[in-house]
């Protein structure tokens, strides 16, 4: 380490070898290390940084701070550029070219808002030339047009930004360095009412709609009047979307279909991409550092046109998505969305995921129409089963004698469910409620167990105990829906004819079991083949320097250790189970279980829709088995080569189909 920082500080990169005088001899001299910088760097990817192998986690925390000297974005000297004249007259193709890269910086509204915005508007005050000329009119005239559309278009895209930039500013996502709600002084021309906006781009849209009927215009206008239908449409979504209480959702959701076809359709707007001709000085790539200029650096490139088309794609369809979010035929339909929503890859940006949090709980309203206690009702109505009478306990009735017969019917139902749990064996009282809850907090410890793999959080070391744990929540989970399932058996049966004539009333129910079966088979599979293949030396994981592993395992699950159920397992039984009953591990006990939990997973996906109740993702789910599929069957694979190959082959795991569960590789 002495000898790099020696051989840096010994660098000779542009320093005068005048001798200073002692006016300025505690003054730091200038150097320029630009070409030294470029050549050092011009292998790098945009974003990455070079740093020590000394550079900690600390280090990486501190350098956040504003105004580190380690991470200063530095000074960049200002070349000549050639001004932009806006009253200058835009060839169709040049017109075509700014508007494409609009969207350019548009589609990096999860990035930074001060890039997005000001990278449109390189001069302030050409802007505001532009925008304070006389209202646009129809015009016939190509020139005079092209005026139309870039005054119209820019005016709907800062609309847009408005628009984005408040649903940030509301706070329903915690991503400040990702997403910048700071405008340093700019103005989104909030004095333009959206009616205005939407008069300019008819306006604009009527002039190239006649433009095109002309027979003299050789210039193709077509690809000019798809991106203003395009950008009229998604402001339109952002103002429906906007509106309390997902009043205007469906409109918004015709809206989005009709930008999906514009996109997709006909192909106008995707054979014209990169089609454009530059317009010098139309845009400044350092508008984002002469705003942020001590803030970390970070990417602030550019996508390509058609890699923020693609990403646009992806935006909108996030958004249709949303909107048909708000006809969610049960609850756990809603949470198999809102987990697909989050899962899906690429990440949603974050604008997406703010306007999901804003409509999906506001003012003590899910969706702005069903109150949250009727929601929570149904949950559980939907999960134990329970007798009419338990949720809705009112008796609407006026009539004395007719209450007293409708008492009469719950109080017999109740003595047959009774007496029919009796018959059955089971003893113990449904607990609606109890069971409801657990159910939800078992589902929430499995959640943070198995994030902690897709988030990499967990160490190679750590894996064994991370899946026991897993198979042990997972076991205690399968025992709460088993008697679930039983107890809403019994209180379904009487109704079966009544609500689901010839279905089964706990199938539900049983996909959640059969999913629960697969992923407590998949755990089991692979802790006992991790612990075989480390018994037989054929995956080595490299030992933790001081390291106790029983501190490891206190602090790994201690959000769970003060749960009073389920009982908080000691470090001496994982012993006890990973040792003791390591020899009793093979390579055909683990396989067993990866053959189990390919079983189930067939079953789930031959199971119907409507009892996965994945109606609002269903590919998503789909893939997601499927995944747990492949990884069963590779695992399989794996353990077929290793019981034919010699004890010398050695192995490594790593998660190639699933986040979550890993497949191991036979090396050779």
């Amino acid at each position: 380490m002495s000898d790099i920082r020696k051989a840096i500080s010994e660098l000779n990169i542009g320093v005068s070898n005048e001798t200073l005088s002692f006016d300025n001899l505690f003054q730091p001299p200038w150097k320029d290390i630009t070409a030294f910088l470029d050549e050092a760097t011009q292998d790098f990817e945009v974003g990455q940084l070079v740093h020590l192998k000394s550079f900690s986690l600390m280090d990486a925390m501190s350098a956040i701070e504003i105004m580190d000297p380690k991470m200063d974005t530095g000074m960049v000297i200002e070349k000549d550029k050639k001004p932009f004249d806006v009253e200058k007259a835009l060839e169709p193709t040049q017109l075509l070219w700014i508007m494409d890269r609009l969207l350019s910086c548009e589609v990096l509204i999860g990035s930074l808002l001060d890039f997005t915005y000001s990278a449109q508007i390189p001069d302030d005050m050409d802007i505001r030339t532009l925008l304070v000329a006389d209202r646009p009119s129809v015009s016939s005239n190509v020139e005079e047009a092209m005026q139309v559309v870039l005054r119209a278009y820019i005016l709907a895209a800062v609309k847009c930004c408005q628009y984005v930039w408040t649903e940030m500013k509301s706070g329903n996502v915690f991503e400040e360095e990702d997403f910048t709600t700071n405008l340093f002084g700019l103005s989104l021309n909030e004095k333009y009412p959206d009616v205005t906006v939407l008069n300019d781009i008819d306006a604009a849209i009527i002039s190239v709609k006649g433009l095109i009927q002309q027979s003299t215009v050789a210039v193709d206008l077509k690809p000019i009047l798809r991106r203003l239908q395009l950008r009229r449409c998604y402001l339109l979504v952002l103002i429906y979307m906007s509106q309390a209480q997902c009043s205007h959702f469906a409109k918004a959701e015709e809206q989005l279909e009709e930008i999906i076809g514009l996109l997709t359709a006909d192909g106008i707007i995707q054979s014209t991409i990169d089609k454009g001709i530059e317009v010098e000085g139309a845009f400044d790539p350092s508008i984002n550092r002469k705003f942020t200029s001590q803030a970390p650096p970070r990417p602030i490139t550019l996508h390509s046109d058609k890699e923020s088309y693609d990403e646009f794609l992806l935006i909108i369809k996030r958004l249709q998505s949303i909107c048909g979010a708000i006809k969610f035929s049960s609850v756990r339909c809603l949470m198999n969305f809102f987990n697909s929503f989050a899962s899906a890859r690429p990440y949603a940006d974050a604008f997406s995921r703010s306007k999901l949090n804003t409509i999906f709980y506001h003012d003590s309203y899910v969706f702005g129409t069903r109150s949250a206690p009727r929601i929570v009702a149904r949950s559980i109505e939907e999960l134990v089963k329970p007798p009419p009478w338990w949720l809705d306990p009112e008796l609407p009735i006026p009539n004395q004698s007719s209450q007293h017969y409708d008492l009469a019917q719950q109080a017999r139902q109740a003595l047959s469910e009774f007496l029919e749990r009796a018959s059955f064996g089971i003893s113990s009282q449904p607990y609606y409620l109890s069971s409801w809850a657990y159910h939800l907090k078992l589902s929430m410890m499995e959640t943070i167990l198995e994030l902690g793999f897709e988030l990499d959080l967990y160490s190679a070391h750590e894996h064994v105990m991370i899946y026991w744990y897993l198979q042990y929540v997972l076991d205690n989970h399968r025992y709460l829906l088993d008697r679930i399932a039983s107890h809403a058996f019994i209180s379904q049966s009487e109704q079966k004819m009544k609500t689901r004539a010839g279905r089964d009333p706990v199938a539900d129910i049983r996909t959640l079991l059969w999913i629960n079966e697969a992923k407590q088979s998949l755990s089991a599979g692979i802790y006992k083949l991790l612990i075989v293949l480390q018994s037989l030396k054929r995956l080595t994981i490299r030992p933790v320097l001081f390291d106790d592993e029983a501190t490891r395992f206190r602090h790994r699950f201690k959000p769970f250790a003060a749960l009073a159920s389920p009982p908080f397992p000691s470090y001496e039984l994982f012993v006890k189970t990973t040792t003791t009953d390591a020899a009793a591990f093979d390579l055909h006990k683990a396989s067993k279980d990866f053959s189990i939990a390919k079983d189930k997973l067939e079953s789930i996906l031959n199971a119907d829709v409507a009892d996965l109740q994945t109606d609002m993702c269903t590919e998503a789910f789909r893939k997601d088995i499927l995944g747990m599929i492949k990884t069963s069957i590779a695992n399989n694979v794996a353990i077929m080569r290793l019981s034919n190959a010699d004890k010398a082959m050695s192995t490594k795991f790593e998660f190639r189909y699933h986040s979550w569960w890993p497949v191991i590789e036979t090396l050779n």
